[in-house]
């Protein structure tokens, strides 16, 4: 398999939509056999059709800098194009994104891919390998996170160990004890810096069984980097300790998060960060952004919760949608997994419970934070499930869960909304 880079924006494969067969009669095809010769044509040719994927992903416009268009692409984006094996006129396109650091007040704006049917994939600022996008078809409203699965440990990248406690808090930074009477207190400030093994080999079966189930293919955000190194699940200082390439992949993974929610383009939907553990005794956590207390309690609320959207759309008690029959522990405790909390296991009552932190917090519902209509669900897998267990299965099994949950909690009701405007 030749692989090259190439100036670009681009999602291609071949018998998949008018387009893509438009381009498929293209005499290119029957003329060029080199890998970069074609390719490049192609993209020449889409740019003179459709020249607003340019802006999209340079941000510029293409009409009004004539001429150094190429050069402008080539401070901006690279496409990195790999022709199937299996296909000869398929190819597989990942895209470099060098504009991606945005303030996250910042809303990008997001088109669909050009050619529905195939995948692109887009990779972050600073290294192209360390955050990944795999965007999903415009249809689909689930958007899955692995956070920490990576194994890239850049030598040059300190390891996160402990920050310091100056002035009754953590200082999380690697200079901070260069400042006199103060060192790494690991007690207090000590960073968790072991991986969720294999659930990214979930996420990446779950994808394939989400897309078989609902029909479309979902958003996936990805790092790559080992938790040693960063932690997007944490603040920006605690995830990246001030080192400059690990705050902006750090920045690069929300900005994607943000980007797959934007793609979404107004619709409902949900977050699932997946997530592994080894102290649960075998249970399944979910986490809603609910604190041990409430979720000890009987009438908790869903003001803080991660879901608080989907609680104000459908006409159930909160409870309902958290442990009871419509909730996500629900259908997975009926293929025979232990789920706190569910029906069957109502609260967390002295086991270890992790509630969800940064990311489902951020891109959640909670209208105490940022609200919106897209809600986050942390998802954390026991160890048995993703080491001795057969993970495939586990994924198939959730895939179904998932899309029972959002059948019955986000497409029937929107379904009563357009019966009922009627």
């Amino acid at each position: 398999m030749i692989a090259f880079l190439i100036l670009a924006f681009l999602t291609f494969s071949c018998n998949c939509s008018s387009l893509e067969r438009n381009l498929t009669k293209h005499d290119l095809f029957k003329k060029l056999d080199d890998d970069r010769t074609l390719a490049q044509e192609l993209i020449n040719y889409v740019y003179m059709k459709y020249p607003y994927y340019l802006k999209d992903f340079m941000e510029f416009d293409v009409n009004k800098i004539k001429g150094i268009s190429e050069a402008k692409a080539l401070q901006t984006t690279a496409l990195e194009v790999k022709r199937k094996k299996s296909n000869y006129t398929s190819y597989e396109l990942l895209l470099t994104e060098i504009n991606n650091d945005r303030p996250k007040n910042v809303e990008t704006e997001h088109k669909t891919s050009l050619f529905l049917c195939s995948r692109a994939i887009r990779y972050g600022n600073n290294n192209p390998r360390y955050i990944e996008y795999r965007e999903g078809e415009p249809e689909s409203n689930i958007i899955i996170l692995s956070s920490h699965d990576g194994h890239l440990r850049p030598k040059y990248m300190p390891d996160r160990d402990a920050g310091c406690w100056i002035d009754n808090k953590c200082v999380y930074n690697h200079n901070c004890e260069k400042k006199k009477k103060y060192t790494k207190n690991f007690e207090k400030c000590g960073m968790k810096d072991f991986n969720d093994n294999f659930s990214t080999d979930i996420i990446d079966a779950l994808e394939k069984h989400i897309e078989n189930v609902t029909g479309y293919r979902p958003h996936v955000v990805v790092n790559h980097l080992h938790r040693s190194k960063l932690d997007v699940n944490r603040e920006i200082d605690a995830a990246a300790f001030g080192v400059p390439d690990a705050e902006q992949a750090w920045k690069d993974f929300h900005n994607f998060v943000r980007r797959a929610k934007k793609s979404l383009n107004g619709r409902r939907g949900i977050i699932f960060d997946l997530h592994g553990n080894d102290v649960s005794d075998g249970f399944i956590m979910l986490g809603y952004g609910l604190q041990r207390s409430e979720m000890e309690d009987e009438n908790f609320s869903a003001n803080t919760s991660s879901i608080q959207n989907l609680a104000e759309n459908v006409k159930v008690p909160f409870e309902q949608l958290v442990r009871g029959e419509l909730s996500l522990g629900f259908y997975l405790s009926e293929k025979g997994y232990l789920v706190i909390p569910s029906p069957k296991i109502r609260r967390p009552r002295g086991r270890h419970y992790y509630r969800g932190s940064y990311s489902i917090l951020e891109h959640g519902s909670n209208k105490n934070i940022n609200g919106g209509n897209i809600d986050a669900i942390q998802i954390e897998v026991h160890s048995k499930y993703r080491n001795d267990y057969d993970y495939e299965k586990f994924a198939e099994d959730l895939a179904f869960a998932i899309k029972t949950f959002y059948d019955n909690n986000y497409k029937l009701h929107m379904e009563e909304i357009v019966k009922d405007s009627h």
